[in-house]
């Protein structure tokens, strides 16, 4: 296991910047006096050559003081005169300027964010991780923990119920739309991976119902791994976490363009607190309401589009530039189960919004070659004088293989050639990774906070 380089981060409701100042109120000594008759001294008998002594004393100090006083005194080396090292401070404090309260309250820092795609827990990956009495699904995360846990946050889209094996975990050969379902040694391998966050908004959100949901939840707050998309609440929707990294403070919303279960029905149920919903005028209101609680960095993942495909669809596009001019910062899709295009889109207001249309199946089962292409984004974010950006995104290839002998692993692609393990088909998936990417992001074999 590698030594992290995480901080402790905690959750941000709000933050504010208090203009009042606090004095000491002077206090006032009320002092009591007393008058007392006046006493007359008796004159006394003064010694002549005492006052002789005396008045020949003072004459020697004065003339020793007028010899100091023709002495011309040293200048500085610009011939200017002596000054009062207390006028000066005081003319200081008066000419400096004032502090800027928000450079004080949010100084210069920066913060990687490592960005993962989709975490599914299909019937192939319960299949290879099966072991006596339940599954481990270490190895399939073993390969990029070094780069989960060197970042200062990773985050990823869970793809999948926590119902546990009680509740039937995801099987074989299922018509139609799969219902999937994942036991606790999965949850527990993503944590170990490293993974702060997970994201839930996606179309299999319901598929082991409310209790699914639910129970999904709770085993994610039972971990502390903080997530985003799905709630017990109306309050919890609304208080989505904020949370702080390297003293950055960045909300992470997540909403789903529909459910397995029925997107219509949902949206009739008058319980749309259980899920988000993408839909550009609401997201608009949450991201407002972020920035009132104190977010300065707004990251969206939403999970859209149609499935099996490096190209992204009309609706991604246009629905992309209404979130970047409702004021994301920057836009992670999913959905697709492959990698989609990259592009820097400009706001009404002039920013710049980086998107990614999809980011691929970061584990699962799925068979096409395209299904296991898929990349790590590090988002490199700073404050430089109290204002937080995108300064730098890259990526890492990662391509779905083996490991240990199990199949359905995430390995560093250029990092796996270097082993000399499954080169071929490594440098098939980095060609048709930089195809898609290359020309808007730029590739890292590895990121360098990366401890392997």
């Amino acid at each position: 296991m590698t030594q992290s380089r995480k901080v402790k981060r905690a959750d941000i409701a709000s933050r504010r910047i208090s203009s009042k100042t606090y004095t000491k109120k002077p206090t006032v000594s009320a002092a009591k006096s007393s008058v007392s008759k006046p006493s007359v001294a008796k004159p006394t008998r003064r010694n002549p050559q005492i006052l002789l002594y005396i008045g020949g004393g003072l004459l020697v100090m004065v003339m020793i003081l007028m010899l100091l006083m023709l002495i011309p005194g040293k200048e500085s080396a610009d011939t200017a005169p002596h000054s009062n090292p207390i006028s000066d401070l005081a003319q200081q404090a008066e000419t400096a300027p004032a502090p800027d309260p928000l450079v004080e309250l949010y100084p210069d820092t920066e913060a990687d964010i490592v960005v993962a795609g989709d975490i599914m827990c299909l019937a192939g990956q319960l299949s290879a991780a099966k072991v006596s009495g339940g599954w481990d699904f270490t190895y399939a995360f073993a390969r990029i923990a070094p780069v989960l846990q060197g970042a200062d946050f990773a985050i990823g889209n869970l793809e999948v119920p926590l119902a546990g094996k009680e509740h039937g975990v995801t099987a074989y050969n299922q018509p139609g739309n799969p219902i999937l379902n994942a036991p606790m040694e999965f949850i527990d391998a993503v944590q170990e991976a490293g993974f702060d966050m997970v994201v839930t908004a996606n179309n299999h959100a319901f598929d082991k119902g409310d209790f699914g949901r639910e129970k999904t939840i709770a085993e994610l707050d039972a971990r502390g791994i903080y997530h985003s998309g799905t709630y017990v609440s109306e309050y919890m929707q609304q208080n989505t976490p904020i949370v702080e990294i390297n003293h950055i403070s960045t909300a992470f919303l997540s909403y789903a363009q529909f459910v397995n279960t029925g997107t219509e029905a949902y949206k009739s149920s008058g319980q749309l607190y259980k899920m988000n919903l993408l839909d550009p005028v609401q997201i608009k209101a949450d991201i407002a309401s972020a920035r009132d609680r104190g977010a300065e960095l707004v990251i969206l993942y939403v999970h859209w589009g149609a499935e099996n495909t490096n190209t992204p669809n009309a609706y991604q596009l246009e629905t992309a530039q209404q979130l970047a001019d409702a004021g994301a910062d920057i836009i992670i899709g999913s959905h697709s189960h492959t990698i989609q295009p990259a592009e820097y889109l400009t706001t009404v207001d002039g920013r710049k919004v980086l998107v990614i249309y999809s980011m691929g199946n970061l584990v699962s089962s799925m068979p096409r070659d395209i299904n296991q292409d898929t990349l790590l984004l590090n988002l490199h974010i700073t404050r430089t004088d109290g204002v937080v950006s995108l300064t730098d995104a890259s990526y890492m290839c990662i391509t779905g293989g083996s490991n240990d002998g199990k199949s359905f692993a995430a390995l560093p692609s250029r990092l796996t050639i270097e082993r000399g393990h499954q080169t071929g088909r490594m440098r098939a998936s980095i060609e048709r990774i930089n195809a898609i990417l290359g020309n808007t992001l730029r590739e890292e074999a590895c990121f360098p906070y990366a401890q392997y």
